[in-house]
């Protein structure tokens, strides 16, 4: 009987693991070391960048504006400075709490949604004339892009 119970036991595991049940989905100490590391690593850009942009609103807004009518938004619904400030204020609470672990998965996909228009609006390297901007802009395209993909890989953990 102790045979067959440790038999059926062990059958009943490989079964589970066959069918994903138990398997190791990142849950371990090291996988989670990693993934903190990673979080981390992902959060100071916000937290300077947001507070540069809440600063620096009144400077900004002109571009911000003259992008929106770009677009097609000739008139925002709130001014371009409330928008940067709103921005800028999302991009350190959604920082901070990514790189504390506190809802990661809405903060990186918060940021992710942050980080889309303001590489559009403040990276567009397409449209430089010189070369050396042009290819100072590329860099802040492709670097958000990256932190794109970090979110992303923080929000399917």
């Amino acid at each position: 009987m102790f045979c067959s119970k440790n038999a059926k036991t062990t059958k009943t595991s490989t079964d589970a693991k066959a069918k994903g049940e138990g398997k190791d989905d990142g849950a371990s100490t090291g996988s989670n070391s990693v993934a903190r590391l990673g979080r981390l690593a992902l959060s100071p850009i916000f937290l300077v960048g947001g507070q540069s942009a809440f600063s620096n609103a009144k400077a900004m807004a002109p571009m911000i504006e003259q992008k929106a009518k770009q677009v097609g938004l000739s008139n925002l619904p709130v001014p371009a400075e409330t928008l940067i400030k709103v921005n800028g204020a999302g991009m350190m609470v959604l920082g901070t709490a990514l790189g504390l672990g506190i809802a990661k998965k809405p903060a990186a996909l918060g940021l992710v949604l942050s980080l889309i228009p303001t590489t559009l609006a403040g990276h567009a390297f397409w449209e430089e004339e010189s070369e050396g901007d042009k290819k100072g802009q590329l860099i802040h395209f492709l670097k958000n892009t990256g932190l794109i993909g970090g979110l992303l890989a923080v929000a399917s953990r």
